[in-house]
């Protein structure tokens, strides 16, 4: 039995061989990475890969030739075993294909997205600048347009080549996160615009883990000077999605986060109603009722006909059991009034209150909301 085996260990050794030597391979192609002329070390780098990929090839067709060996002695010289002959012929196949095409594998690889800053030819700034302008063409039409006071927006459907580009921009932005390369004033800026179109891409369609990793990420480079308001409610949009995925504990740690993001975006421009209404939807939520009672009289301090603004005021009086409040502001909610049509359909199956609609009082001023 041991001169059958021998063989097999000997291949077995060999592809470990092999494997190691595709990781080295590909080691020198990430360390000469960033280098704008061949120095001596590169050089160096150079010649020692293409002997290693010369060594690569050699042993790739010794082990064609080693599991043709082994094939035949099994077919031939021994008593026949299916299942290891299937297995021999799937191995020989697959020696052979890598073979074939192993020596142009780490050159496609290299060339896809942006692994193309592995190229020794140009160097890591340049590579950022090309890659921004390639975005700045496929990500122009992803920007997500947030509805006044809109917490839990939705995008428009990716096609394949936005989606490949909008994965391909975010496997970059973690590289240049981690790489330690120092940016010009004009290349952070493009460099935010690119996280936050990206963010807004990832929030519009429910990936809150990468929303909020790019948002933070956005907040921490800029150390908080890039579109302040905006970034703040997009982060607590980002949060307050990832707490209606949640339960217990890590639901309320979440929508606290909301409220964060909330309470500076209103101090940070406390003309904007979008922030006060965000805020008293995420205080409601907390059971924080009479917080979110003053945020939305804070809207409808700025915009009086708000209506759903008008009406979160009506539900969050109800739940602090101020029913009469709660029909008054309710009454005070004109047909006319901006967003009139979303609280006439929430109004009729909202569940929070459900006891204050066999009021009679409630039928009326429903009558009262009608075309």
């Amino acid at each position: 039995m041991t001169d059958h085996i021998a063989p097999l260990d000997l291949l077995a050794g060999l592809m470990a061989l092999l494997v190691i030597g595709v990781l080295l391979r590909l080691s020198l192609d990430v360390g000469a990475r960033g280098r704008k002329r061949p120095s001596f070390a590169a050089r160096i780098e150079a010649a020692g890969a293409a002997l290693l990929l010369h060594t690569l090839t050699g042993a790739g067709c010794f082990a064609l030739l080693l599991v043709g060996w082994v094939l035949v002695e099994e077919a031939f010289f021994r008593q026949p075993d299916p299942t290891r002959l299937g297995s021999l012929v799937v191995l020989l196949l697959l020696v052979a294909f890598c073979v074939q095409v192993g020596p142009g594998l780490v050159n496609r690889l290299k060339k896809l997205g942006p692994l193309e800053l592995f190229e020794q030819t140009s160097g890591a700034i340049e590579s950022l600048l090309a890659f921004f302008d390639k975005l700045d063409l496929q990500l122009h039409d992803l920007r997500l347009n947030l509805d006044d006071g809109e917490v839990s927006p939705r995008g428009q459907e990716l096609s394949p080549s936005d989606r490949f580009a909008y994965e391909q921009a975010d496997l970059f932005l973690v590289m240049i996160e981690h790489s330690g390369v120092e940016l010009t004033t004009r290349q952070e800026q493009r460099y935010f615009k690119v996280m936050r179109v990206i963010g807004v891409t990832a929030l519009g369609h429910r990936d809150w883990p990468r929303a909020i990793a790019r948002f933070e990420c956005l907040r921490r480079a800029s150390k908080g000077l890039y579109e302040p308001f905006d970034v703040a409610q997009l982060l607590g949009c980002s949060y307050f999605i990832a707490a209606l995925a949640e339960q217990d504990e890590r639901r309320e740690k979440f929508l606290e986060d909301a409220a964060d993001c909330f309470r500076s975006g209103v101090d940070l421009d406390s003309c904007q109603a979008v922030a006060f209404y965000r805020l008293g939807v995420v205080e409601h939520l907390l059971g924080n009722y009479r917080s979110a009672i003053d945020a939305n009289q804070r809207v409808l301090q700025i915009r009086p006909q708000f209506a759903p603004a008008r009406y979160n005021l009506a539900v969050s009086y109800f739940k602090a059991r101020e029913r009469d409040q709660a029909l008054t502001a309710l009454a005070d909610i004109s047909r006319r009034d901006e967003g009139i049509a979303k609280v006439r359909e929430v109004a009729v199956t909202d569940p929070e209150i459900a006891d204050l609609r066999s009021d009679p009082r409630f039928a009326r001023i429903l009558a009262g909301w009608q075309v």
